[in-house]
């Protein structure tokens, strides 16, 4: 069985893999700020080296962040949170009409706040997306 952030075997699930406890005892910070909201990753942070169609493992995340577990976590959170918002039908649609757009959500995806299902509020998120003018 392959560690990480997988797929299991329904295709939109994921599960972290059994060694999360061990990494996590090398946390350098916080992975929620005390009102609750999963911490903000800079634009930086998330989008380098994003691939929204690889196959993400927790380790190989957890190695980017020098092993600070919580970052990694957080970074996964948004993560599949933004995957999970483009994969949507008419979002899907949407961002292929432009194709700035889909830069424009990885960039928003670093910061923007997580539902109580860690997921984006999909029509807040287009929202903050379409915002964005270059």
């Amino acid at each position: 069985m392959r560690r990480g952030l997988e797929r299991s075997s329904a295709g939109s699930q994921s599960q972290p893999g059994p060694h999360l406890a061990r990494c996590a005892l090398t946390c350098a910070g916080p992975i929620f700020r005390p009102d609750r909201e999963v911490a903000a990753l800079t634009v930086s942070e998330f989008t380098s080296e994003l691939d929204l169609n690889a196959t993400v493992s927790f380790d190989h995340v957890c190695r980017r962040f020098l092993h600070d577990a919580n970052r990694a976590l957080v970074w996964l959170l948004r993560f599949r949170a933004l995957t999970t918002w483009r994969e949507r039908g008419e979002i899907a649609l949407w961002l292929k009409a432009s194709p700035s757009r889909a830069e424009h959500a990885c960039e928003v995806a670093a910061s923007f706040e997580l539902n109580q299902d860690w997921e984006f509020d999909a029509e807040a998120f287009r929202s903050a997306v379409e915002s964005i003018r270059r």
